[in-house]
């Protein structure tokens, strides 16, 4: 149980509402009840990215997963710091182990890396393989059902098929534009869309918000994941497999 003096005391501190704590600790206790591995470390969910980060900052990183109180001043000392960290802290750090797993799957077998499979997941459906939109799109990378029957095999709510076919729609995409920013603008408003005004981004508004969000998820991913260049993240080619393994 926190000592209410120690959140009190770090609320102050870091000048983090006192209710935003508590959220982060009920999260991370939830979170480890459904998938034990993906829960970070300690009473705040801090994830091993940061390990050495806060070490640079002072903290005494192997007290993290025994000293409460510590743990909760890390968090906080990571949501105070800026706008942007705060914003990675809160998603990052609730990209669940499975759908990473997944993700990683699905890259060696698109080819795409798994960090721009994930900033896209991001932005599609905010990591919900079970995601509906108003228009019909599914899943965890948002396929409308025909351009489902086209990349997609099995179920659309399965988190590795979606994963997988989100990895080869955005390989052929960028087979045909090889450029990631108008690959993310073609998953948004479709391939033909781009083409139509001459391998640009369309004019749509979602289409000119969607590509800066995507890269911008794609960065804060780099913070905490296996940091890939995006100038350096060509699709490899395809790993030819009659049917993804099972879990």
């Amino acid at each position: 149980m926190l000592p209410l003096h120690c959140l009190q005391q770090t609320s102050l501190e870091y000048r983090i509402p006192a209710s935003s704590l508590e959220r982060i600790v009920q999260t991370t206790k939830a979170l480890r009840k459904r998938h034990p591995g993906d829960a970070g470390i300690g009473i705040a969910g801090i994830q091993p990215g940061w390990l050495a980060i806060l070490r640079q900052h002072g903290f005494r990183t192997h007290q993290l997963a025994t000293n409460d109180c510590q743990n909760l001043q890390a968090a906080a000392w990571i949501l105070a710091n800026n706008q942007r960290i705060r914003k990675a802290y809160h998603h990052v750090s609730g990209v669940p182990g499975y759908i990473l797993k997944d993700a990683r799957y699905a890259s060696k077998v698109t080819g795409v890396p798994a960090n721009v499979l994930l900033a896209i997941a991001w932005q599609e459906s905010d990591f919900d393989p079970h995601a509906v939109s108003p228009k019909g799109a599914q899943g965890l990378m948002q396929f409308i059902p025909a351009t489902w029957s086209a990349y997609g095999r099995g179920s659309p709510f399965d988190p590795k098929a979606s994963l997988i076919a989100g990895g080869d729609y955005l390989h052929h995409l960028y087979d045909d534009f090889h450029n990631w920013s108008l690959a993310f603008a073609g998953y948004n408003a479709g391939g033909q869309a781009v083409r139509n005004y001459g391998d640009q981004i369309p004019p749509y508004p979602q289409t000119q918000a969607y590509v800066p969000a995507v890269l911008n998820h794609y960065q804060e991913l780099q913070t905490h994941l296996e940091p890939v260049s995006l100038d350096q993240a060509q699709p490899a080619p395809h790993i030819i497999e009659s049917s993804p393994p099972g879990q």
